[in-house]
């Protein structure tokens, strides 16, 4: 409730400047250059013969925008991270389309999520709700949405909400779009905070991705690079083997 209250406070707050806000805004959008997604949705990290199914899900970040392959991205990179904490074989698969918004995902997406056994499936979101200006709680009850369906089709999956994009760091975004869309951003982290005690087995990665080095970090003022994607993949990895989600097993590689 406090988040949507934020939200409504933030917004009566930033009417003066709405025209503006709107100005930027499609000056942005119209400088962007159209990046294509990443190919090669399926692949496998070689370890030793215990395999961890992975499946990650989400908006463009997780469809590679900014790099060739996925191999490259976030999915390829966390299963490499993965198999190298754990020794174990990574079998990993991207269900993820650019410009998708927490909705888009559960009518388009989640539908298509296999049947056969997943053991961590990461939902990558935030970043389209922040820029369509979504209502905290509109934010927060699709994302329940999400995690309700996907438990009725992988009612044993370990589910990992990573953390949300960074949107008010982003170098094409400029002041005071910035500042507007990093606020939004946190009251939609706040949002999600909640949400893992509602359901067995999931998990928020809530560790805020911080922007340092904005000129190798992204590579079209809004996505990753793959220097970042690396730096991202690795941090899932982290979180997903210190909360225990999967663990190491050191047979024969």
């Amino acid at each position: 409730m406090l988040p949507q209250l934020l939200f409504l406070l933030g917004g009566i707050l930033i009417i003066p400047i709405v025209p503006l806000l709107i100005w930027q805004g499609k000056r942005v959008k119209n400088t962007i250059p159209n990046l294509p997604e990443a190919t090669g949705t399926k692949g496998q990290v070689i370890g030793n013969e215990n395999i961890i199914n992975l499946l990650t899900i989400g908006e463009s970040t997780f469809a590679g925008v900014g790099v060739s392959t996925h191999e490259e991205g976030v999915t390829g990179q966390l299963a490499k991270f993965l198999s190298e904490k754990t020794n174990r074989s990574v079998n990993w698969e991207v269900l993820a389309q650019s410009g998708y918004s927490a909705k888009k995902v559960l009518t388009e997406l989640v539908p298509q999520i296999p049947k056969t056994p997943i053991d961590v499936i990461v939902i990558g979101l935030g970043g389209n709700d922040t820029f369509e200006l979504n209502r905290p709680m509109r934010w927060q009850k699709d994302l329940i949405d999400i995690i309700s369906e996907i438990q009725k089709i992988q009612p044993e999956s370990s589910i990992v909400i990573a953390t949300l994009p960074p949107v008010g760091s982003f170098p094409a975004f400029p002041f005071p779009l910035n500042t507007v869309l990093g606020g939004l951003e946190r009251l939609h982290s706040w949002a999600v905070k909640p949400i893992p005690a509602m359901f067995k087995n999931v998990y928020f990665d809530n560790q805020r991705f911080e922007v340092t080095e904005p000129k190798i970090m992204f590579s079209d003022g809004v996505h990753p690079s793959g220097y970042t994607y690396s730096l991202w993949g690795k941090q899932l990895a982290e979180f997903i083997v210190g909360k225990g989600i999967v663990s190491g097993s050191f047979g024969s590689i």
